[in-house]
């Protein structure tokens, strides 16, 4: 069809399941579509009165984007050569304030002497094909995450390595904010008596001298109160989505504000029968924590305390082994003969070569 066909301002489907507008030369709209409140919470006047309403809602990542598709469109110096344009995918607040996902797309709309008129725009909800596509990210994020760390454990020399490799893999495949590793200060159930209960000794995404100085239970009133302490204590995982809520200690608040963090997850570490210490998982955002990181972050824990079951039989091994060399090398030994009278007879093998 000719895209200068004479369109009028009425050319619009009200009852169709996308959000389908029109825009004359000067930005105002000429016709909403109804279905835009049940995409975006508003209703088709709220943008009719409003032109700058969409822009406002947008992400400001994309508000950017959609200006400056406006200005190629609308403001250039020939926009009606600019054809069918899109898709463009945008992030928008909707009402409820929830993030919502549209596809945009449009094309140039002409009066019947050809002169440009304004264009036609069409709004796509794809915010439940957005959230698919980005469980399957999550997904394959994940099982990179637990695979590199398996990889890991293969090659870990020391528990220090170990707890390394956990922290770094959380963070640059996992994606998480930051991890720290605090071991009971003293092996057994109590800490040492006036000291720290649990001290920091790996961390990843944020600097050591942040991760060292999180909070710990002296001078607490209530340990409970922190998260990780929380969780050595109770010998079970502790999960806090709001690092800013009145329950946890000012001294935590204080912490995660510093380091840009507001939830945290927390898992006991066990070797043998000993409680060992926590691996504090960091998260920007609480919906960072989906059940399925959940479980994986619950299955490196669990890999990580087995592997450290496995690196401590291996020292003992190695222990084991190193005795019986040294055992032989003893037994292979020049044998030391000494003067003996007459009548004594030797009975003696040397193993001198």
């Amino acid at each position: 069809s000719d895209p200068r066909a004479p369109v009028t301002s009425s050319a619009g489907f009200d009852d169709a399941p996308f959000w389908d507008y029109r825009i004359g030369p000067d930005g105002r709209y000429l016709f909403v579509s109804s279905a835009c409140q049940g995409i975006c919470g508003y209703p088709a006047q709220a943008f009719m009165d409003d032109a700058t309403l969409l822009e406002r809602l947008l992400h400001p990542e994309d508000a950017v984007v959609w200006r400056r598709h406006l200005r190629e469109t609308l403001h250039g110096s020939n926009p009606g050569a600019v054809g069918c344009s899109g898709p463009l995918e945008l992030r928008l607040a909707g009402a409820d304030g929830r993030e919502r996902w549209i596809e945009h797309r449009c094309l140039p709309l002409f009066d019947a002497t050809g002169t440009f008129i304004g264009r036609r725009g069409i709004h796509y909800d794809i915010t439940r094909h957005k959230g698919i596509e980005t469980a399957l990210a999550r997904t394959t994020r994940l099982y990179a995450t637990l695979g590199a760390f398996n990889e890991a454990l293969l090659h870990a020399t020391s528990q220090e390595v170990l707890f390394g490799e956990l922290c770094r893999i959380a963070v640059d495949v996992g994606g998480l904010a930051g991890c720290v590793i605090s071991l009971n200060r003293v092996p057994g159930d109590a800490g040492e008596p006036g000291g720290r209960t649990l001290v920091p000794v790996a961390s990843a995404g944020i600097p050591f001298d942040l991760a060292a100085n999180m909070p710990d239970d002296v001078g607490v009133e209530d340990p409970a109160s922190l998260p990780p302490q929380r969780a050595f204590e109770l010998e079970r995982e502790y999960l806090c989505t709001d690092c800013r809520c009145e329950s946890v200690s000012a001294a935590w608040r204080e912490w995660a504000a510093q380091i840009g963090v507001t939830a945290c997850f927390h898992e006991p570490i066990r070797r043998d029968e000993r409680k060992l210490g926590v691996v504090s998982f960091l998260a920007r955002r609480a919906e960072d924590f989906q059940p399925g990181l959940l479980d994986l972050l619950r299955s490196l824990t669990r890999n990580l305390t087995i592997g450290l079951r496995h690196h401590e039989q291996r020292g003992r091994e190695r222990a084991h082994l190193e005795a019986l060399r040294r055992n032989e090398a003893h037994l292979k030994a020049p044998v030391s003969y000494t003067h003996l009278r007459a009548h004594e007879t030797i009975h003696a093998i040397s193993y001198a070569v």
